[in-house]
């Protein structure tokens, strides 16, 4: 995949956005990324050949969904408050 755990939480950690540690991922880079992954998730039993019916087949399908849905009712764009962007800070 094209992240795991820890590179998911590095990523997260990198993010400008409120609970960012070092902000230098932009907010907007971050959801593409997002949106990647999930596809990359949804594709992964269908390249790899999973069995159907899998554990592994059917947590790929049930991660990739979750992902792709939630990179569309998330505002990218938002203003993400962050000591990078929020200038009151």
């Amino acid at each position: 995949m094209l992240f795991d755990g820890g590179g998911y939480l590095l990523l997260t950690l990198m993010t400008d956005f409120r609970f960012g540690l070092l902000r230098l991922v932009p907010f907007p880079v971050h959801g593409w990324l997002d949106l990647l992954t999930g596809i990359a998730l949804l594709a992964a039993p269908f390249l790899f050949n999973f069995e159907a019916g899998s554990a592994e087949r059917n947590l790929s399908l049930a991660l990739g969904v979750v992902s792709v849905v939630t990179w569309f009712i998330t505002d990218w764009k938002a203003n993400t408050r962050s000591l990078m962007t929020d200038k009151n800070t």
